[in-house]
């Protein structure tokens, strides 16, 4: 068996915002049609920077980049950079 990808480990890449990335792990539900047993899927959205998760668990892609606009604010770090097509497709506010 080969080693495990990056996008198994921590997901799908949505979007970068700053230096920060967004990311989406999405589980399928499963269906065991012999012993009639459902497994529900799950979609998880992560914060990471590199290879360092900063958190995890939140609802959606748009609530993920609207926190790291904060982090970036609090931080004093210059958001003048940030892709205005991310901007726009999520609606968010600086």
């Amino acid at each position: 068996m080969g080693g495990s990808r990056t996008m198994e480990k921590r997901g799908h890449h949505i979007c970068q915002v700053g230096y920060y990335q967004v990311r989406q792990k999405v589980v399928r539900a499963t269906i065991n049609d012999r012993q009639g047993t459902t497994t529900p899927g799950s979609c998880e959205v992560s914060i990471y920077k590199g290879k360092n998760k900063i958190e995890s668990n939140l609802t959606s892609v748009a609530v993920a980049a609207q926190k790291i606009i904060d982090m970036l604010k609090s931080e004093g770090k210059d958001i003048s950079n940030i892709s205005k097509k991310v901007i726009k497709k999520y609606n968010l506010s600086l």
